[in-house]
């Protein structure tokens, strides 16, 4: 965590000293800006390692939140497997629980049984209405994107209808 911190500083502290070697360059004479080549040299170095400083830095996060939310992932799922029965026919939500185990004939030594089918299957379905909607918004999107288009260039017939619905409906 304090690495993570210290990369996230020193990204800052190379943005920062991008920022104000350009300002300074920019400032000096336009004779010396020209003639000496040391200050873009300077610039793009700073620059490079600002660059690889923030991916670093953004792999290092992506890292150290995974591993925290495996630990908080097993420590869960390990508490609801090892939980005793008197958990799930006093809690309302363990009740439902019992209630589907019992409901589908399932044994209530295998949950994990009732509940992966019922994961994968819930996956495989919200994968297909992605699969159906995505295009659809791509489409809708570029439509009014054209029609915006088409209005700021002041023409008179519009490329497309207001709503691309209304065109698939039609």
């Amino acid at each position: 965590a304090l690495g993570l911190l210290g990369l996230m500083v020193s990204a800052q502290v190379c943005l920062t000293a991008s920022e104000y070697w350009l300002g300074y360059w920019s400032g000096l004479d336009p004779d010396v800006q020209s003639s000496k080549r040391h200050y873009l040299y300077i610039y793009v170095g700073i620059v490079a390692g600002t660059v690889c400083l923030t991916i670093s830095r953004a792999v290092t996060s992506f890292l150290v939140l995974l591993g925290g939310a495996l630990e908080l992932h097993n420590g869960a799922f390990k508490g609801v497997l090892y939980a005793s029965m008197r958990f799930f026919e006093s809690n309302p939500t363990g009740y439902l629980f019992s209630f589907f185990f019992f409901f589908f004939g399932t044994d209530y030594n295998k949950k994990q049984t009732f509940l992966f089918p019922n994961i994968c299957i819930f996956v495989h379905v919200s994968n297909c209405f992605t699969l159906i909607v995505h295009p659809v918004l791509v489409i809708d999107s570029a439509g009014r994107i054209l029609n915006r288009f088409s209005k700021d260039q002041w023409v008179v017939d519009e490329m497309l209808p207001y709503v691309t619905y209304d065109a698939i409906q039609s």
